[in-house]
């Protein structure tokens, strides 16, 4: 079974709450639709002016409006396509990347 991990790191408002029920329900939808593994952790920083998804090793994707599902589900069946799955990020760089102005 395929592995996937998906950070999402969230700052105050409205678009980081909306974000995180779109991406909750895109998490479900895709493991139990495709049988993939996806580790799911939220990260809350006030310091976050725009939402954003870390899947695996690769660069933050910064939210700047509600994301369609469709887009996010393709978005991780690209990720699962890829075959390059791995433990993200630490928590360092993670903090070292929230606290970005």
């Amino acid at each position: 079974m395929v592995t996937v991990y998906l950070t999402l790191v969230l700052g105050e408002g409205d678009l980081s709450e909306i974000v995180r029920e779109v991406v909750e329900y895109v998490v479900k939808l895709v493991a139990r639709e495709y049988g993939v593994n996806i580790v799911y952790r939220v990260l809350y920083d006030s310091k976050v002016a725009l939402p954003c998804i870390i899947l695996n090793e690769y660069e933050p994707i910064q939210i700047d409006k509600v994301p369609q599902t469709d887009y996010l589900v393709k978005l991780l069946l690209t990720v699962i396509d890829t075959g390059e799955v791995g433990l993200h990020n630490s928590t360092k760089d993670l903090a070292e990347y929230s606290s970005t102005p």
